[in-house]
């Protein structure tokens, strides 16, 4: 008996045998690879939002801002070409019906039959072979005890399982010799795949196990009713090889791939709501703890800029963006003077912006012009 008499092989390879699986796999590459990109990109983009809050001048912040628009162009792009490859596996899973499988391997091969013994020589016809799983270090599992009461004398008996499993092959066959008028042995031919022979084996196996086998033959002598048995063979260990993997490649990545593709679905629902846009609009707060965000910028938050004629009713609504309203809040902001008993004009309200106010009062006294100028530029 020898190791090399047998091999691992994998007996399901009919499941998904229609797919081309360079092509998936070359997908698989391809969505690995965006993913990388996509996620340096995401990471990027947080470091230049970092960057961006602690920038006071005001080109550096701009050449900034014009870099993180850049980079989610890009991450926008990426992310659509990641969907149509996780698509495209998910389809080819879906039209070509793939079996979402795990492959199952034996270990299989053939032994020599020894030549006949003894006069007239005696055939072997059968073989028994068993087999246990072992330990990555070579030993058998522990071995479990039970027992069972003996209801003829109520003793306890107790027994230890053994982890060897035996099984027999299938036995020689007779055909009629019409020219002798006798039976005789069918010669065993290996090379025939459409038939069993009595000196082969199939034991199961998984990635990560080992199996020990050893085997002994059945002699005709006494066979069938009372066979003669030779002894056990010497144990042959048979590994599960490392370059065979413990599950389907191409299966996986297409059972990756549609899971994957519930997530996209699920993204599609968020950005339909606007989820992303919201969260891409945040920046980090350099003056809270870490991981905090300022939510929006008030570049993207909505206002509706308010016209008013003197006498405070609004005459026209705009909507614009809150940062132009603070940028220009003076010439926006309204305020409503009542009429003092001095004054000559009989409107008992009016009502101007903070800046028409402002200006007023500057012409009324003019020094207020050059003491601010003095104020804002000395």
């Amino acid at each position: 008996m020898a190791n090399n008499f047998f091999k691992v092989v994998q007996i399901n390879t009919q499941l998904n045998a229609a797919l081309d699986t360079e092509a998936i796999k070359n997908t698989q590459t391809q969505i690995e690879s965006t993913k990388t990109i996509i996620n340096s990109l995401k990471t990027t983009i947080a470091d230049q939002k970092a960057q961006l809050v602690e920038l006071t001048d005001v080109g550096q912040r701009a050449d900034l801002n014009a870099k993180i628009t850049a980079n989610i162009n890009d991450l926008s792009k990426k992310t659509i070409e990641y969907q149509s490859l996780v698509r495209s596996l998910a389809t080819v899973a879906y039209e070509n019906s793939a079996v979402i499988a795990e492959p199952k391997y034996r270990v299989r091969g053939f032994f020599p039959i020894p030549e006949p013994k003894g006069n007239p020589p005696q055939q072997i016809v059968q073989f028994e072979y068993a087999y246990r799983y072992l330990r990555l270090d070579n030993t058998g599992n522990p071995l479990e005890t039970f027992q069972h009461t003996d209801p003829s004398s109520g003793q306890v008996m107790r027994g230890v399982f053994t982890d060897w499993i035996i099984v027999q092959t299938i036995a020689k066959q007779k055909v009629y010799d019409a020219s002798s008028g006798t039976y005789t042995w069918i010669v065993e031919n290996i090379a025939d795949g459409e038939v069993n022979n009595i000196n082969q084996v199939d034991i199961p196996i998984r990635k990560g196990e080992k199996v020990e086998l050893k085997i002994r033959s059945i002699s005709e002598a006494g066979w069938p009713s009372n066979p003669l048995k030779s002894t056990w063979s010497n144990t042959v260990i048979i590994d599960f090889p490392s370059n065979i993997e413990g599950s389907d490649q191409v299966v996986n990545i297409l059972k990756d791939a549609t899971v994957e593709e519930e997530t996209i679905k699920l993204d599609e629902t968020l950005s339909a709501a606007g989820v992303p846009t919201h969260v891409a609009d945040s920046v980090p707060n350099p003056n809270s703890g870490t991981g905090t965000y300022f939510k929006h910028q008030t570049v993207n938050l909505a206002y509706d800029l308010k016209t008013k004629d003197i006498t405070g009713i609004i005459s026209e609504v705009k909507t614009t963006d809150l940062q132009s309203q603070l940028e220009n809040l003076s010439p926006y902001t309204y305020v409503t003077l009542t009429r003092p008993n001095s004054a000559t004009h009989s409107d008992p309200q009016i009502t101007g912006t903070l800046q028409q106010l402002l200006q007023a009062i500057v012409n009324i006294d003019p020094s207020i012009f050059d003491e601010f100028r003095d104020i804002i530029q000395p």
